[in-house]
């Protein structure tokens, strides 16, 4: 009876372990079966940027292949029956242009893109190239700006990174107090803290109203919309889906290309009463750049030719030949995550176990192929979940081992997150020249082309390493140009009195004020002294008061602000501490001691 029993047992035991397996194997295979386009279900996107992908997952293909919208609503038709504005009809463009100089004896090798990139970042986040920027943003939103929509008009400004976005909001408050603009106020919109040397910035510890009261981050769009508040300095942040209808001037001093450029210039097109056209400043792109982001949406967009699923094949095959992972891990890594029963902890650390002898693996190999079969693997991931989308794999194998890549990926390390570079020790801004390069309609014309499909490039880039020199000279070949005596005469002039201790210790010394009656004082004699270096300029200088004010107040607030170090006195605990951006209030620090 016993042994009936335990026979019994055992037979029960098996056909547990077999409805075990078939309800894994259903798993599997309803994912499966989940894949692709299904007739009985209909998905509708509305977009005015469509995608190629968006094409292909939303679109219908007519008799020659091509992806097309089902329906059109075309920008052109939304501007002609006045439903937006077109912000292309008053555009400006500014070209910017500068050369670098190295000051240091030695000519370190760096990473050729890392250390073009720390270049141009020095010399965007230069004192002076805020300075200039600013004050050509300021006199438009005064002189013109700001009588727009019966004088209740707005401007944007979109800057490249976050710390841009501090620095232009410092110097906009800056010199809107010089100035004596007292109606106007500027808000900054960015993520996180930002670290500006000792420093850390939040945004709603700069942004205050005029009670001193922060002003919180879903408050911004709100406030923003009120009368106080003319300017709003952005970075990554109401680039889409922000609606302002009072917003009708944008300067733009960041890189925009493609979908991007038409979401961020369309933060514009809102109409609103009284509001007839818009106008962009644009420091970075041509008019050519944007022409060429804008004409793919101007009519219909389309998708030339489907994807290849083929590519998924491809790109595995790709992170075979690196043997980072095997075959047999992948498949009890799958066997684990497609248990029927509820995953335990016990089971997730199952599953680690199996993805770290690939991570030993990883480790091992040079930093380049990490690179490489790290960017694959993140490409690998996307381009499969979105060909799974469009179409039907029926492939167990390949699905088995997309659910091993992506949780994978999350096990590798973050990476080196390329060479970070501190340039601004060895090299000097020694020309500077900013020059308006065009002003009026950019007209779009219809065009037959259109997206073509993915591929599995992974975008990676193979490292190469080039004296500082070598850097230097690229970039200044690319933003040089015929400069002149009088293009590097305030530059130097700058530099020069920046690299005196006597006008150091005015600066760290000296409140605002106190320190440009001194310089003022002292400009003069300088500027005297340099009088054949360009006697046209300095003629013209001395011969044009109002010339020579706004000369000196911009060469006196640029150098300020690059040597000054701000402290504040604590009354009640008379303590000098370095100041932050809630504390700091103009001519209130004093010199730590």
């Amino acid at each position: 009876m016993k042994k009936s029993k335990k026979l019994i047992t055992y037979a029960e035991m098996e056909d547990e372990d077999e409805r075990n397996r078939k309800d894994d194997e259903d798993k599997l295979l309803d994912e499966l079966a989940a894949q692709g386009m299904h007739k009985n279900l209909s998905f509708f996107a509305f977009t005015a940027t469509p995608k190629g992908k968006t094409l292909q997952l939303f679109g219908q293909k007519d008799t020659e292949g091509i992806y097309r919208p089902f329906h059109i609503y075309s920008m052109r038709q939304a501007i002609e029956e006045h439903f937006i504005l077109d912000v292309l009809q008053n555009y400006m463009t500014y070209k910017m242009y500068y050369k670098i100089a190295k000051i240091i004896e030695d000519n370190p090798e760096f990473d050729t893109t890392a250390g073009s990139k720390a270049i141009v970042n020095y010399e965007t986040l230069h004192p002076h190239n805020i300075s200039q920027k600013t004050a050509i943003m300021l006199e438009h939103f005064m002189n013109v700006t700001r009588h727009k929509i019966g004088g209740r008009a707005k401007a944007m400004v979109v800057t490249p990174s976050r710390l841009h976005a501090v620095r232009y909001v410092q110097e906009f408050k800056r010199q809107i107090k010089e100035k004596g603009l007292n109606d106007l106020e500027v808000l900054v919109a960015f993520s996180g803290e930002v670290k500006d040397n000792d420093d850390v910035f939040i945004e709603e510890g700069m942004n205050k109203d005029k009670e001193g009261k922060t002003i919180k981050e879903k408050a911004l769009p709100e406030t923003f919309h009120t009368d106080d508040y003319g300017i709003l300095v952005v970075a990554e942040k109401y680039q889409t889906g922000f609606d302002e209808p009072l917003l009708h001037t944008m300067f733009v001093d960041k890189k925009l290309s493609g979908v991007k450029a038409v979401q961020t210039l369309s933060r514009l097109n809102r109409t609103t009463r009284g509001k007839v056209d818009t106008f962009v400043l644009d420091f970075v792109n041509s008019a050519e750049d944007i022409k060429a982001s804008f004409e793919p949406f101007y009519e219909e967009t389309v998708l030339l030719e489907e994807t290849d699923p083929n590519v998924v094949y491809d790109m595995k095959n790709t992170l075979d030949d690196f043997r980072v992972y095997q075959k047999s891990e992948v498949d009890k890594f799958a066997d684990i995550f497609y248990q029927s029963e509820n995953q335990s902890a016990g089971d997730l650390g199952k599953l680690q176990g199996q993805l770290r002898p690939a991570v030993d693996r990883y480790e091992v190999l040079e930093v380049e192929k990490q690179d490489i079969f790290k960017s694959t693997l993140a490409s690998f991931n996307r381009v499969y979940a979105y060909i799974t989308q469009v179409c039907r794999l029926f492939d167990k194998d390949i699905h088995r081992f997309s659910i091993y890549s992506k949780f994978l990926y999350t096990m590798l390390p973050k990476g080196h997150g390329g060479e970070k570079i501190n340039i601004d020790d060895k090299v000097l801004l020694e020309y500077y020249k900013l020059e308006k390069d065009f002003e009026g309609p950019i007209e779009l014309e219809s065009t037959e082309g259109g997206y073509t499909p993915i591929s599995g490039d992974s975008g990676h880039r193979e490292p190469k390493k080039d004296p500082l020199t070598v850097i230097i000279d690229k970039i200044n070949e690319k933003y040089g140009t015929h400069f002149t005596e009088m293009d590097k005469v305030l530059v130097q002039m700058e530099n020069d009195y920046a690299n005196q201790e006597k006008w150091q210790s005015y600066a760290k010394n000296n409140d605002r004020a106190t320190f440009m009656l001194l310089f003022e004082k002292d400009f003069p004699n300088m500027a005297a002294d340099r009088y054949e270096q360009n006697d046209q300029f300095f003629r013209k200088l001395f011969d044009d008061p109002d010339m020579m004010k706004q000369v000196m107040e911009t060469v006196g607030s640029v150098l300020y602000e690059r040597l000054k170090k701000k402290y504040i006195f604590d009354p009640k605990s008379g303590v000098i501490e370095e100041a932050t951006p809630e504390t700091y209030v103009e001519d209130t620090y004093l010199t730590k001691k």
